[in-house]
């Protein structure tokens, strides 16, 4: 027997798992380290202490011991697996021979029965220490995150569980500027410049290695006619300049204007911000409704005169506040509206996703939750817009529901 007891190891869960998955899925040390998410060495270890520990005959036979949970062991079998047969069955683009879609995560989220509140907060727990281990590498250095509820509650998960600060810290970035328009007192915590300095606080240990867009709109103000145009704009633009001024192109063409005179060349971060945006090794994110009413991100452009009837023509999706047309017929549209987004732009997304194939970065980093977002996850991997998913067990399910019989050949 070991020198040390098994209870009294730090690493005792991971001895039994792996005992467990090879006795009774008979698995290869190399699908067990996949699932534990070390390297199959250490799963050689772990299988070679199980012996020792008499957890495991030479037949592979488990042996419950210790208070194992079994349950646990084939709910984690189960999630890696979900994992394999979403990468398996769903299309992805290609970067010479690999698939841009390099790992699809499954996590817990709780009962889809509790509030959904308490679903995002387990969730967040659940998925934050692949979180870290997935941006944690020295040779991660620049990583972006997008605003939202279910960003947030990952990041917030950091901080409840036990892990190492970075020896180098990280640049965190916003990928986009402030929702004013839609935005609470109670939002602020949603902001992709908070979220970006909660990563450097969580990940770095707050030494402020975070760049911020405070105070920079998220999109510029855009009006298709006179009528979106709220009457008290109306009233300074016909006080200053008259009335034969007053129409949606004078008044889109001042706004830009204003945000290159007044944000653009003003705001020092704000620069810095679009370099680094071309550095990206990593970004955080996740994928919405076009015309969820609630959704910040909706109530800003309705405020900038985008109407949520008009985001559900044209749009099918959001991913980190740039809109994915519907169809073919919808690209003009939202290409202009688009244009008028400050923060990191479709292009940026795509050439982030490449570079992680090529240079072994985490890349798009999609995060997402319920059954209600399968069409918006299963498109963003269909069009090369995600690297890594970390997902829940109920979106996992109706994900692997909705592929398509050709999927897996294509």
């Amino acid at each position: 027997m070991p020198d040390i007891e098994l209870h009294q190891r730090k690493d005792r869960l991971n001895i039994q798992a792996a005992a467990y998955l090879s006795a009774k899925h008979d698995l290869s040390q190399q699908a067990i380290a996949q699932i534990l998410r070390v390297s199959p060495s250490m799963v050689s270890r772990y299988l070679n202490d199980a012996k020792e520990y008499g957890l495991v005959k030479t037949t592979a036979v488990f042996l419950r011991k210790n208070a194992v949970d079994a349950d646990e062991i084939e709910r984690m079998y189960d999630f890696a697996k979900l994992g394999s047969d979403i990468r398996r069955l769903l299309p992805s683009p290609k970067c010479g021979k690999e698939p841009l879609l390099r790992e699809v995560r499954v996590f817990s989220s709780g009962d889809t029965n509790e509030d959904w509140s308490h679903r995002l907060d387990t969730f967040g727990l659940s998925a934050a220490k692949e979180l870290h281990s997935i941006v944690s590498p020295p040779s991660v250095k620049v990583i972006g995150v997008a605003w939202g509820e279910t960003v947030a509650r990952l990041i917030a998960g950091l901080g409840k569980i036990n892990y190492s600060i970075r020896s180098r810290p990280a640049l965190f970035i916003p990928t986009c500027g402030e929702p004013i328009a839609g935005m609470r007192i109670k939002d602020i915590g949603l902001s992709s410049s908070w979220l970006a300095s909660e990563l450097d606080r969580w990940l770095n240990g707050g030494k402020g290695h975070c760049l911020s867009m405070s105070g920079v709109p998220s999109f510029i103000p855009y009006a298709e006619s006179t009528d979106d145009i709220p009457e008290k704009v109306k009233s300074v633009i016909e006080h200053h300049f008259g009335k034969k001024k007053l129409d949606a192109s004078f008044i889109n063409d001042l706004a830009n204007a204003f945000f290159e005179d007044h944000v653009k060349t003003r705001s020092e971060e704000y620069q810095q911000t679009q370099i680094k945006i071309n550095e990206l090794d990593a970004v955080i994110t996740s994928v919405g409704f076009p015309d969820q009413g609630q959704r910040t991100y909706t109530k800003d452009l309705a405020g900038r005169g985008i109407s949520p009837a008009k985001l559900k023509q044209y749009v099918l999706f959001d991913i980190g506040g740039i809109s994915i047309p519907v169809n073919s017929e919808a690209v003009p549209k939202v290409a202009e509206w688009n244009d008028r987004w400050t923060g990191v732009k479709l292009a940026h997304y795509e050439q982030c996703a490449l570079r992680a194939v090529k240079h072994h970065k985490p890349g798009i980093i999609i995060v997402a939750i319920g059954k209600n977002k399968a069409e918006f996850v299963r498109e963003a991997i269909v069009r090369g817009l995600c690297n890594c998913a970390l997902i829940d067990f109920e979106l996992a399910k109706e994900l692997i529901s909705r592929a398509r019989p050709h999927d897996a050949s294509e």
